[in-house]
């Protein structure tokens, strides 16, 4: 071997230890994301809950299905997008290995939960904007009277629907290049460990 071969390898390695340092670096300072995410989700799928609770005593009381319809939503969508979402980021609260090799595959497993969580968003968001559509239908036979609250409440659903979409949109290409670059990291890992064998 020529010493140019073997500069050449050291500087290949240094390059790749560099890379996996940001990855390291950059799960170190969101390390209690994965935790924080969670006991977001929990609390937010326990307030749906309430509130769809509160909305079906509103449709009970008042025989008014735009609340009705929001309550039966609410009950069928939230605990199974919770528990997606709850599972989708439960493998991320456990980094035992900070090694580089354990880096890049906690990284991984951090991307993939974020490919989840992202595809359950982009479903609530199509859900909401189905609901929509069926309240609207439901307006235009006659069973909903509720006019203008309707509109307005319509107008903020789509409007958060199509802002989710963008974000979601726009986090999944950034994930897709973290997760990328974590791929090609470990396989030079791999590679570099391999012929040092």
């Amino acid at each position: 071997m020529t010493d140019d071969f073997i500069d050449a390898l050291k500087g290949d390695w240094t390059a790749q230890l560099t890379g996996i340092e940001a990855v390291r670096l950059r799960m170190r300072r969101s390390r209690w994301l994965p935790l924080v995410l969670i006991v977001a989700e929990a609390l937010w799928a326990l307030i749906a809950v309430v509130v769809g609770l509160w909305f079906a005593a509103i449709a009970v009381q008042r025989h008014d299905l735009l609340f009705g319809l929001s309550a039966a939503t609410l009950a069928l969508t939230t605990p199974p997008t919770a528990v997606a979402l709850l599972r989708a980021r439960w493998r991320t609260l456990d980094w035992a290995d900070e090694s580089a090799e354990g880096t890049l595959r906690y990284a991984l497993t951090r991307a993939e939960a974020t490919r989840r969580a992202l595809e359950i968003g982009r479903w609530s968001c199509w859900i909401l904007l189905v609901f929509v559509v069926v309240l609207w239908g439901c307006a235009l036979a006659g069973l909903i009277t509720h006019g203008y609250p309707l509109a307005l409440l319509s107008v903020i659903w789509l409007a958060a629907s199509a802002g989710s979409l963008a974000w979601i949109s726009w986090r999944g290409r950034r994930n897709t290049r973290e997760r990328a670059q974590c791929e090609q990291l470990l396989a030079q890992f791999a590679e570099a460990r391999g012929s040092d064998d």
